[in-house]
């Protein structure tokens, strides 16, 4: 059977991420945790290999960040993947609690489509990072 670590992703940007949504984020590192971990891989089996070589790039520095109002609890952070990818773009969905050890958790990622980047942008619930 496949184990999946978890894996420290690095800062999360969270002054940028206030900035954009107007949240009162603290400083904290993202993980990436053994269950989530597995979860990208069983679950999006195709984005996964892009996913875990991006994953840092993704959450250091990403080009969006946005909110879906049916997920309240968690937030998600959008970057180009490279053009192999089933889909231009990965999203990262990472909650908004710091967990028991004062970490921010990934909770999936997969990939998306332009349309849906335009979509949401178009909605509001998609912003540039500055």
């Amino acid at each position: 059977m496949t184990t999946y670590p978890a894996v420290r992703i690095g800062d999360l940007p969270f002054d940028k991420i206030n900035s954009a949504l107007g949240t009162d984020l603290e400083a904290g590192e993202v993980w990436l945790s053994k269950i989530a971990h597995q979860h990208i891989a069983v679950d999006h089996p195709e984005d996964y290999p892009f996913i875990m070589a991006s994953l840092v790039e993704i959450v250091t520095g990403p080009l969006y960040v946005g909110q879906d109002p049916k997920h309240a609890s968690n937030f998600y952070l959008v970057k180009p993947l490279p053009a192999a990818a089933p889909n231009p773009h990965a999203l990262v969905a990472i909650g908004f609690e710091l967990n028991r050890h004062g970490s921010y958790n990934v909770r999936t990622a997969y990939s998306i489509n332009q349309a849906t980047v335009n979509q949401r942008r178009s909605a509001k619930r998609l912003h540039v990072i500055i």
